[in-house]
């Protein structure tokens, strides 16, 4: 298939090419899992914001932490057969760690590149939606904290 040639203004588009791997709470990859056909994404920057009064009543001061990535992507479950489809629209155990890859390089706040660097963790709230007569969709929400680097579990 042959890329889209833009004219005119330049855009950031389409998620061709974006894949999602997800790894168990051991960090070894979730077999089976098939990277959904993802259809949109939706990135928010959060973080906490401590702000400080002077003695007149009026703000002088803020103090910023607490700083974290959220993604939510919608999708189609789709695979190479209908079993590869099923294991697309699975969920992985409550923090478990993914990577995502093939997405444009944005930079969001202490991330150079928000989407394809890193470890992304889920921490619930997937959904799959079927209907009757179309195919399944879902969403996942993955977070990323600059502070947390490593999938590896933290021993007793």
């Amino acid at each position: 298939m042959a890329m889209s040639a833009q004219q005119g203004k330049g855009q950031v588009y389409s998620l061709s090419g974006g894949t999602i791997g997800l790894k168990d709470l051991a960090g070894v990859a979730i077999v089976g899992y098939v990277s959904p056909n993802l259809q949109s994404l939706r990135v928010t920057h959060n973080g906490k914001l401590d702000e400080i009064k002077g003695q007149d009543g009026e703000y002088n001061a803020f103090i910023a932490s607490g700083e974290k990535v959220e993604c939510e992507f919608s999708f189609i479950p789709q695979g190479s057969t209908i079993a590869n489809a099923k294991a697309s629209a699975q969920f992985p155990p409550l923090g478990s760690a993914g990577a995502i890859s093939g997405l444009p390089v944005i930079a969001c706040g202490s991330f150079s590149d928000v989407f394809n660097t890193g470890v992304w963790y889920y921490q619930g709230g997937g959904s799959d939606n079927g209907v009757n007569d179309s195919n399944w969709t879902g969403t996942i929400t993955l977070v990323r904290y600059p502070g947390i680097t490593t999938t590896a579990a933290i021993a007793a």
